[in-house]
């Protein structure tokens, strides 16, 4: 059921609104992952060992970044999704216009 702001979340099947909004972030696990393999092949075959030695130390803090980042953007994706604007402070200042 559409309606001004989306669709109706609560009728049809629930696994594929699961997917639905998992999609986006399985994909970009999935371009990090495939990043985080290609890279270090190129910078190990054209700049040399310690080239890759930096690339390889500086996984953990880009997964770091990425990862809180992805979950930055689920928290934003729920609070634009709740449609409760009496719920908090915050609702009622974004929803008064």
């Amino acid at each position: 059921m559409q309606s001004k702001f989306g669709s109706d979340l609560t009728t049809g099947s629930i696994p594929r609104h699961i997917v639905t909004f998992s999609l986006p972030m399985l994909i970009g696990g999935f371009l990090q992952t495939t990043y985080s393999f290609i890279n270090p092949i190129w910078v190990g075959q054209y700049l040399g060992t310690a080239a890759l030695a930096a690339v390889t130390v500086s996984f953990p803090i880009i997964f770091t970044i990425f990862g809180v980042g992805m979950g930055m953007t689920l928290a934003t994706n729920i609070l634009v999704s709740c449609r409760r604007p009496s719920s908090s402070r915050w609702w009622r200042w974004a929803w008064s216009s």
